[in-house]
């Protein structure tokens, strides 16, 4: 449910939006109209967006399911898959929700936070239940938390509403990630603060949808126009090698059910790699090979300069 005390502004223009009805709003000043469907409203940027408002509204027709031999097959391969653990291990998330919690408690006593990629529960989150945070998440997919559809390029909100933004496993999946800081910055009060998530050392994951990694100090001169409060690896080098090991085995082969049956075998026996990662994930040599890094901020005025950040490289290459 959407939190009516918050301004929605329109992804296009960044004007007021007005509600037309329970289906609709408007933005005056631009004439666009946006979507609003089961009370969530689908407010993305066609103008400049790969997503589209239409393709967020349910069609009428089902997808009937396969049936048949390789159907059964494939389903109970698919079920096999499922079952061994994830091949990451997040060793840093719990720990640095409950710090960025308590941060955000220290000026704000009810603070309001911004979830992009929101639809479920990110990993570690669970240390934040405790606290008095009003929640709203964002995604450009609907799913048990959704409040509002929209594309993190172009957040629907007036400027400074937020006192915390997380942004986890999200910035691979952006064009112009850039653009996406920018609006974190824009929507963030003058002390906000922000964590992210974003993977290093990950094989392509989301398709055609999936563009981005980044260094260590890449993460951090995206967020350079925050103060840093923490960073580092979050998802070490046990898990990277988990994920390349599953990749590896993907790639003997192109045919459907051989890469089924690789992909039972890869899921089955990459995964003991990622508990390495509660030996190796706060050694330097892990700032050069991990699977993935987060960054702790707090929005700045002055961005980090170019001498600084290289400055602050702590690996050991």
């Amino acid at each position: 449910m959407v939190d009516h005390t918050l301004k929605l502004a329109c992804p296009i223009c960044k004007q007021h939006l007005s509600e037309v009805d329970d289906r609709q709003l408007k933005c005056a000043p631009c004439s666009a109209l946006f979507a609003v469907y089961d009370n969530v409203p689908i407010l993305i940027n066609e103008r400049d967006s790969v997503f589209l408002i239409a393709d967020h509204v349910p069609k009428e027709h089902a997808i009937k399911p396969e049936k048949g031999v390789k159907a059964t097959v494939l389903s109970f391969l698919t079920y096999l898959q499922r079952l061994p653990p994830s091949i990451s291990l997040n060793a840093k998330a719990k720990e640095n929700f409950s710090q960025f919690g308590q941060l955000l408690r220290t000026n704000q006593p009810n603070p309001r936070v911004l979830v992009i990629g929101g639809r479920t529960t990110g990993e570690g989150m669970e240390a934040l239940n405790n606290m008095p945070i009003k929640f709203t998440a964002v995604d450009i997919v609907n799913g048990p938390n959704t409040d509002i559809i929209c594309d993190a390029h172009h957040l629907p909100f007036e400027d400074g509403q937020f006192d915390g933004v997380v942004i986890q496993a999200v910035i691979e999946y952006l064009l112009y990630p850039e653009r996406a800081v920018a609006e974190i910055h824009r929507v963030l009060s003058s002390d906000g603060l922000v964590y992210a998530e974003t993977p290093f050392m990950q094989q392509v994951h989301g398709r055609e949808f999936d563009y981005m990694r980044f260094t260590h100090l890449g993460h951090r001169h995206l967020f350079r126009h925050f103060e840093e409060i923490r960073s580092g690896a979050c998802v070490g080098t046990g898990s990277a090698m988990a994920w390349s090991w599953k990749y590896f085995l993907l790639s003997l082969s192109d045919k459907g059910l051989v890469r089924e049956l690789l992909l039972l075998f890869a899921n089955w026996t990459a995964f003991p790699w990622k508990y390495f990662d509660h030996l190796t994930i706060n050694n330097r040599g892990t700032l050069d090979a991990a699977s993935g890094y987060f960054f702790l901020g707090r929005k700045s005025a002055r961005p980090l300069g170019d001498a600084a950040l290289i400055k602050q490289y702590r690996g050991m290459q």
